[in-house]
């Protein structure tokens, strides 16, 4: 999705660096990104778009382009994701297309819909939100009790520097 409301109809048979490259032509081919000064991209880590690689790869080409990466596990951040979730629920369920013709269909039929109905998404995962979250995954491997953040119900840059420098907050923050 792109600002203000413009999805980019891509059908690919298969995912992989050659179709991710063919959607970021597509986009990028076209103005106002073409001559933009910059034009940030916001991914996931997947595999045909992570790490240095991919960033060093699309600048080759785009020079404008700025690639975010959003941290690893947390697509919940991810407005595309979210928006990939309403496409599984109101379009691709249930799954009885009778040929990729069909899902191509019915994928752009929904775009152009959307397209016109679209409004920015209400953010209501709160920071009190991600420590209850983060409590529940206290217990597991893959969420560790950073500095203390996890143990306290808290979770904030100060325990983030915490845990980068080794020093464990034995108390919350204030309110």
């Amino acid at each position: 999705m792109i600002w203000p409301r413009l999805t980019v109809n891509a059908c690919e048979r298969k995912t992989g660096i050659a179709s991710f490259e063919r959607l970021v032509r597509q986009v990028m081919s076209q103005e106002p990104y073409r001559s933009a000064p910059r034009v940030f991209w916001i991914m996931d880590n997947g595999s045909s778009h992570r790490g240095q690689k991919c960033v060093d790869r699309l600048r080759k080409t785009w020079p404008n382009l700025v690639v975010v990466h959003t941290p690893v596990h947390a697509s919940w951040l991810n407005q595309v994701e979210i928006y990939l979730s309403v496409v599984q629920r109101k379009v691709l369920t249930p799954n009885d297309f009778p040929a990729l013709a069909a899902v191509r269909d019915r994928l752009l039929r929904f775009q152009q819909y959307y397209e016109q109905v679209a409004h920015p998404f209400q953010w209501k995962f709160t920071r009190r939100d991600l420590n209850t979250l983060l409590a529940k995954l206290a217990p597991s491997k893959m969420w560790p009790d950073i500095g203390g953040a996890i143990r306290h119900r808290t979770f904030g840059p100060e325990h983030l520097a915490g845990a980068q420098s080794g020093r464990h907050n034995s108390a919350p923050p204030g309110p």
